[in-house]
């Protein structure tokens, strides 16, 4: 029996020496000492890459260095570390979605940042988080200025997850994506679905905002007028009603001419 306990007890300090490194950065990250976490996290990857936490720990280097530090450089390559050398799981894929949008958000290099979620929505189509990629993916297409691209992955997002919480976000910008393209009838119809299908959304009244635009730009000075003003109330800046309507009435003026 004594036998037996002292067997459990080398195993249970094993383990903790195994975890003291990790244990320690946590309470430095606590602390505020963050370069010194970093080090703590790092020293425990290198001494044990195969233990359960060794993921862990990486994403943890990572997400100090991009969300304390703003070192996203860093970041970056501790990120790419992290879902290079690791099967997937919950920390791969947070991992690489923050790689993902450091890409995009901070480094404008949309194309990797595309490269980067569509190999995350490969890894894990059935992901509760995977209708953000495709929206991720969308977006990526329309600041690449692809816009029939990003229309399709509008499109698969809203057939292949119809359920996703955020619809009427994806419609709107789906709806965007086409105004810019120059695809007035698909863009009309897209801020009409918000419209009718999402009354409470916040996105509503710069859906109907945009639809005055679209009239406007198809020359519909009425329908345009119509919808100015019916979200004048509610827009955030009216002044920038007032100046559309006055513009309005300059072009109209000018057709006639």
């Amino acid at each position: 029996m004594k036998f037996r306990s002292l067997i459990f007890s080398l195993v249970f300090l094993q383990a903790c020496s195994f975890m003291s490194d990790f244990y320690r950065a946590e309470k430095l990250v606590r602390e505020g000492k963050f370069h010194s976490a970093i080090e703590y996290y790092a020293s425990f990857v290198k001494q044990h890459p195969e233990h359960p936490r060794a993921p862990v720990a990486l994403l943890e280097i990572g997400k100090v260095q991009e969300t304390i530090l703003s070192n996203f450089d860093h970041a970056i390559v501790t990120y790419q570390n992290l879902v290079n050398q690791y099967p997937v799981s919950e920390s791969t894929v947070e991992g690489q979605e923050r790689l993902a949008k450091i890409l995009k958000n901070q480094k404008n290099d949309y194309q990797q940042a595309l490269t980067e979620f569509d190999k995350l929505i490969r890894a894990v189509p059935t992901h509760q988080k995977a209708p953000v990629f495709q929206l991720e993916i969308a977006q990526c297409y329309t600041l690449l200025h692809q816009y029939q691209q990003a229309d399709l992955e509008f499109e698969t997002l809203i057939e292949r997850y119809p359920d996703f919480e955020k619809m009427d976000e994806v419609f709107f910008k789906k709806a965007n994506n086409n105004y810019i393209a120059g695809q007035y009838a698909q863009a009309l119809e897209d801020y009409q679905k918000i419209i009718s299908h999402f009354e409470r959304s916040e996105f509503r009244v710069e859906a109907i905002f945009g639809l005055a635009s679209t009239y406007e730009e198809l020359d519909d000075f009425d329908k345009a007028k119509k919808y100015y003003e019916e979200v004048r109330n509610e827009y955030p800046s009216p002044k920038v009603i007032d100046i559309r309507l006055s513009g309005l009435e300059k072009r109209k003026a000018n057709k006639k001419m």
